[in-house]
This record gives structure tokens, C-alpha cells and sequence, in this order.
């Protein structure tokens, strides 16, 4: 595909029975059409923010809590949480920045991290690492935000 332009598109997220997003069902469609075929969630351009700022979206479809999500440098330092199955929090990455995350959950094994970038605005396209299977109950990976991108991180 080339240049397409995903601003004419709406981004969308299958769910299931209990409203947890399903790995691997963000799809963009033009306005207007809907995916067929099960219950999906339209993921919203604008949340909030600056023009300048990107966020990541972080779901839980297990039954391990996440129980704290920081970055390397200190800036986001979330500690003390309680995200349950079904539960997602959205962070702000403010103007775009790098970040390493650790993500830290109450059990680990059988547990899947998967991460995508489900939104992009303009020519700018971000990176965000996937780290597969749960090895530890801290897991880090990184994104590379690119200026008013939206992340998606599910556990599952």
C-alpha cells in the first residue's frame, strides 16, 4: 500500500462477550463503515490532550491484575493499581516522547503481551515493541511516539 492516508479512517476493536478488546482485531475502515461480523468499539482520535500528544492504551483481559506501569525515566510512575479483567487505562505521552515502560503484573505465567499502533495521525508512524509471552512478573518494552499516535497494549 502506498501513502495511504489514515485520516479519512476510523480505527476499530473487535471486543468479546465481556467488552475486552480481542488481540489482533484493530482494523481501519473510512467513515461511515462499521466492520461486520461480532461487537466492535471505535476507537476515538481525540481523547484529550495537546495536539502534540500521543497516547497508549493499556487493556487487561486476564484474570492477573496489572499492578504498576512505569517508565524508565520516572516521568510516568504508576504504582499501586489494580487494573482487573476488563478493565484498560489510557496514558499521555506528552509531545511524542520515547519511552521505555515496565509493566508489572501479580502472575505471570501462560500471560501474553501484545502491543500495536492503532492510529496515526499525518505521515508520522511510531514504533512500539511486542514482548510476546510473559517470562516475569515485569515486563518492559518501549515506543517510539510519533506526535498525536494512539497505542493499544493488551494483556492477555
Amino acid at each position: 500500500m502506498s501513502d495511504q492516508n489514515t485520516a479519512k479512517l476510523n480505527m476499530w476493536v473487535r471486543v468479546d462477550g465481556l467488552g475486552n478488546f480481542v488481540n489482533g482485531t484493530n482494523e481501519s475502515r473510512p467513515f461511515g463503515i462499521m466492520p461486520k461480523d461480532g461487537k466492535w468499539v471505535q476507537i476515538q482520535k481525540k481523547i484529550c490532550c495537546a495536539s502534540t500528544d500521543s497516547i497508549i492504551i493499556f487493556s487487561n483481559t486476564t484474570t492477573t491484575n496489572i499492578t504498576a506501569i512505569q517508565s524508565s525515566d520516572g516521568r510516568i510512575n504508576l504504582t499501586g493499581l489494580n487494573i482487573a479483567n476488563g478493565q484498560y487505562l489510557a496514558v499521555v505521552l506528552p509531545n511524542g516522547y520515547d519511552y521505555s515502560f515496565t509493566v508489572t503484573t501479580a502472575t505471570f505465567l501462560g500471560k501474553t503481551m501484545t502491543n500495536s499502533e492503532i492510529y496515526h495521525a499525518g505521515s508520522d508512524i511510531g514504533t512500539i515493541s511486542s514482548p510476546g509471552a510473559l517470562t516475569s512478573t515485569s515486563t518492559s518494552f518501549t515506543v517510539s511516539a510519533a506526535v498525536s499516535n494512539q497505542y493499544l497494549s493488551i494483556l492477555s
